[in-house]
């Protein structure tokens, strides 16, 4: 549109010349208003609004360079380009690249083998689009995105949005294990930072998930690592999986392990055990962690096992992944610190966390088998069940706190809360014989014991003190207070309870036992209790002893010396009183038959070997009579009586 009409004139404005020093005037137009006109100070206020609106956008301007700046960092950084927009385009390839801009093609037939060849030399993945990528070689770049990847006849699978390697090898018929398949190639998925950077062609199947998970493995196989540091150091595993920090993370061998909880197994398959800080030589002197937890329980455990606190023994250390196999940690520490061992299983926080060089143990429970050294063969299920064990083998532990307190002892199996809880084994070596082949069933069977060996207590409270050896005791509280004594039976609930340390006793019975502390005894039936050493004591008073034969007395010469004919006959029968009675203590009102003993023991011209005292060798103060013992005079009376009735007989009348 013209603006000839809207132009108005306006004041002479002109220019000095400087080197005249004339003032030129110059002729100027100006754009007619159609409002009203402006005055010197609406003009102001317009050109201070406008000023303010061109320095708020400078200054957006300049903090958006100012962010993007700080974004980009040190640009002498960026790859090479002749501008800053050419670096940032190359620096940005190397984060990924499409192979579309790269001149590859997805149309099945194209082979992109040049161009992946092209792209291998970047260290970011290739991004393949919808499509079908096909190539005559195994690309050596990480690929992911939406297309296929045909290498020659093979679907390789790649992730649509995580950029995996795809070139490791084919299964072949040398690597078969029983579950790959010949001609079969198990692609690799890692993801986190330095995870699986060195897995190469021949490593298969394995999953790599957090920072520095399976960072150093180059042929690892089957293998599983996810978490922080887990199985970072083993080269060549074989079926090992690890979940959670740490988890078999410093070893150098691992295979068909699994470890299951933070710092599971961490050690295991360690060849040095300084580099890789292991607990037990973290620390020097009165602070090392041998010193402070085990030194104690067992004085020379450096020297018998692990070399010194400098100098690890390189006994310790496995050679080949063959020597660390097949063991199962799961919970937090289980088995954490175990160097060299084969098929164990820990199930539970703490669980075997000291074992170090154990083999075929099982546990289950929080701290069961904690501090587990060498042992080998144990089964430890329930909380804290065999916690202090260091060096004990083929142990049987079934129950919460069971054989918690025991360092050496081997061959025991104990079932029931708290059976053996403080057991304690006073061996000083390893090689200690005191402690082994017991059996403690029930709650709190041998509770407190000591020392013994070749004991069995059957029964809660059975045996709770016992120290001596061979003891067997079936029932509840059967021996309870039974300490230093031997070689003692007892059945029956409540049996044999004021046995402390007399050895050699049977009782069989509810409550059946010596009434003291015997040696030597018998007692069979209910409440029956011998009164003294070498004493045999069937029933009470309310019992009756029934056979339907003789009870046989051994009465062979080969057993006897200084055979005399007896010195008792008529004389001594007809001082003894025979008399009738009732037992005080008895349920039947009928009366018995018999003498009565302290009228025996009155006569003092007789020597009659049927009349006991128990109280004389120690027994309680009870008086017995052996009917057996009167045959033999009664015979010699009879033996008399005839004589003087033949006498009588051939005396003249």
């Amino acid at each position: 549109m013209a603006l000839e009409k809207d132009l108005i004139p306006v004041n002479t404005m002109g220019i000095k010349d400087e080197d005249t020093g004339e003032w030129i005037p110059l002729d100027a137009v100006a754009l007619r208003s159609h409002t009203d006109r402006l005055t010197v100070d609406d003009i102001r206020k317009i050109y201070e609004e406008i000023y303010k609106d061109i320095t708020k956008v400078d200054n957006t301007v300049i903090s958006k360079f100012k962010e993007i700046m700080d974004a980009i960092g040190d640009i002498s950084s960026f790859s090479t380009g002749d501008n800053l927009i050419d670096k940032i385009k190359n620096t940005l390839t190397q984060f990924i690249v499409n192979i579309i801009d790269y001149g590859g093609i997805g149309d099945g037939k194209f082979d992109n083998k040049p161009i992946f060849e092209n792209l291998s030399n970047g260290k970011m993945p290739v991004f393949l689009p919808h499509g079908i990528f096909f190539t005559t070689a195994l690309p050596e770049v990480s690929v992911f995105g939406f297309g296929e990847l045909i290498v020659n006849n093979e679907r390789i699978p790649i992730d649509s949005n995580i950029p995996q390697k795809v070139y490791n090898n084919i299964v072949s018929s040398s690597e078969l294990d029983g579950f790959d398949f010949e001609g079969q190639r198990y692609l690799n998925f890692i993801i986190g930072q330095n995870a699986g950077k060195k897995l190469g062609k021949s490593s298969r199947g394995n999953v790599a998930v957090g920072h520095n998970s399976m960072s150093k493995g180059t042929t690892n196989a089957r293998s599983t690592a996810v978490g922080k540091m887990t199985l970072q150091n083993v080269s060549d595993s074989y079926a090992s999986d690890a979940f959670g920090s740490d988890a078999l993370g410093q070893g150098s061998f691992s295979n068909r392990n699994t470890g299951i909880g933070s710092n599971s197994l961490k050690w295991a398959g360690i060849t040095d055990a300084i580099e890789t800080k292991h607990d037990y030589w973290l620390e020097k002197g009165a602070e090392n962690f041998i010193n402070r937890y085990f030194l104690s329980k067992w004085p020379t455990i450096w020297a018998d096992l692990l070399g010194s606190e400098n100098v690890p023994s390189p006994y310790l250390y496995p050679r080949t992944s063959d020597e660390i196999k097949e063991n199962v940690g799961v919970g937090r520490n289980s088995l954490v610190h175990l160097i060299k061992g084969l098929d164990n299983t820990a199930v539970g926080y703490n669980s075997q966390a000291h074992n170090t060089i154990g083999n075929e143990n099982t546990s289950l429970g929080a701290r069961s088998l904690r501090d587990n050294l060498k042992g080998e063969h144990n089964t430890a299920i329930g909380n804290l069940s065999m916690a202090n064990n260091l060096s004990g083998s083929d142990n049987v532990a079934l129950g919460a706190n069971t054989l918690q307190q025991s360092v050496h002892a081997s061959n025991n199996t104990v079932v029931g809360f708290g059976a053996m809880h403080f057991f304690k084994d006073n061996n000083t070596s390893p090689n200690g014989e005191k402690g082994k082949r017991n059996t403690a069933i029930g709650t709190q069977a041998m509770q407190d014991s000591e020392d013994t060996s070749f004991s069995t207590f059957v029964g809660s409270y059975a045996g709770q003190n016992v120290k001596g050896d061979a003891n067997t005791g079936v029932g509840s509280a059967t021996m309870q207070n039974l300490t230093t004594g031997e070689r003692n039976t007892s059945i029956g609930q409540n049996t044999g309870l004021s046995i402390i340390k007399g050895s050699n006793n049977t009782n069989i019975g509810y409550t059946a036992g010596p009434d003291g502390d015997f040696s030597n005894t018998t007692s069979i039936g209910t409440n029956a209790h011998a009164q003294g050493n070498n004493q045999i004591q069937i029933g009470t008073s309310d019992e009756t002893v029934y056979t339907f034969k003789p009870v046989q007395q051994r009465s062979d010469m080969r057993d006897k010396t200084s055979i005399r004919s007896t010195q008792l006959g008529l004389d001594f029968v007809n001082k003894l009183k025979p008399v009738d009675y009732k037992y005080i203590s008895g349920q039947s009102s009928r009366y018995h038959h018999g003498v009565i003993a302290q009228d025996i023991e009155k006569l003092k011209d007789y020597e009659f070997g049927g009349l006991d005292h128990s109280a004389i060798n120690g027994g309680n103060d009870v008086y017995t009579v052996a009917y057996t013992e009167f045959i033999a005079p009664l015979i010699k009376a009879v033996q008399e009586l005839s004589k003087k009735v033949e006498e009588l007989e051939t005396k003249p009348k």
